[in-house]
C-alpha cells in the first residue's frame, strides 16, 4: 500500500520529503447566518431565499505527517524547507493523493513540529480552505456508475444552437461556478441571460457563472448550424 502524502501547488510531499500523513481531520464548513432584521416585523429574513443558495464559512484541514530523517540536525533542515513550501505563499491548491478525484482551494496557516527525537518528528499542519471540494473531472465526463440516482442526476449539455431559441444548464452544486464551452464545429455564439448578454468567441472557460438548479438561456445570435458543448466542474460539501 503507498504512502498517503500531500501535494501542494504541484509539489508532492513524499517525493521531495519523504513526507506522509498519519491522520487527518476534515470538519465540514459551518453554514454562515445570512440573516436581517426587517423593520416593523417580528425576527429575521433569511436572505439565501433571495440568492436561492446558502453559504458556508471556510473549511479546516489538519493532517498529521510523519518525517523521518538521518539526525535531528537534518531534520531541522527539511523542515525549514517544509515551511518554505507551505507557508511562504498564498492560496494555492492542495491534493491528496488519499482522494486524488478532488482539490481543494487552500492557504496554510501552520506547520507545527510536535517532536523532534533522534531524526523523528511528527508535523501537525492545517490548511483554511474554500468550503467546497472541487472536482477534477468535469461533469460531462461523469460515469453512469458513479452516479448516485436518489441525489445526483444526469443532464445534457451537448446542444446545437440557433438564434431566437433557448436551453437550459442544470448546476447541480451548492454554489455558482464558472461555466465552459467547446464549440465542436466551429463558430461563436452570443448567449443571454438575468438580463446580461454574453458573446462567447472561443472554447473554454466563459465569464458566465452557473447559479444553482436551472439556468435558462435564450440565444441571441450564433453561427448557422453551430453545435457547442457546455461543462462545468462540481464543487461539493
Amino acid at each position: 500500500m503507498s504512502k498517503r502524502t500531500i501535494i501542494f501547488n504541484g509539489i508532492n510531499g513524499l517525493d521531495a520529503f519523504d513526507l506522509y500523513v498519519d491522520t487527518i481531520d476534515k470538519k465540514p464548513p459551518e453554514k454562515r447566518e445570512n440573516r436581517v432584521s426587517v423593520p416593523m416585523l417580528s425576527g429575521s429574513y433569511n436572505m439565501s431565499k433571495i440568492m436561492g443558495y446558502p453559504i458556508f464559512g471556510d473549511r479546516e484541514v489538519i493532517y498529521t505527517c510523519q518525517l523521518i530523517a538521518d539526525n535531528s540536525t537534518e531534520l531541522d533542515k527539511i523542515v525549514t524547507k517544509i515551511n518554505k513550501w507551505l507557508l511562504t505563499g498564498v492560496e494555492g491548491i492542495l491534493e491528496d493523493t488519499g482522494t486524488p478525484d478532488y482539490y481543494y482551494r487552500a492557504e496554510c496557516t501552520s506547520v507545527i513540529p510536535a517532536d523532534n527525537e533522534r531524526g523523528y518528528c511528527e508535523l501537525i499542519i492545517t490548511f483554511r480552505c474554500n468550503p467546497f471540494k472541487i472536482w477534477k473531472h468535469s461533469v460531462s465526463e461523469q460515469k453512469w456508475d458513479d452516479i448516485i440516482f436518489d441525489i445526483d442526476s444526469f443532464h445534457n449539455y451537448d446542444f446545437e444552437l440557433s438564434a431566437n431559441n433557448s436551453f437550459v444548464i442544470h448546476n447541480e452544486c451548492p454554489t455558482p461556478v464558472p461555466l465552459y464551452c467547446e464549440f465542436l464545429n466551429g463558430g461563436t455564439v452570443t448567449l443571454a441571460i438575468g438580463g446580461m448578454e454574453y458573446k462567447i468567441l472561443k472554447s473554454g472557460e466563459t465569464n458566465i457563472l452557473l447559479l444553482p438548479g436551472d439556468n435558462k438561456f435564450v440565444v441571441v445570435s450564433a453561427t448557422s448550424d453551430l453545435r457547442v458543448k457546455f461543462d462545468y466542474f462540481k464543487e461539493v460539501l
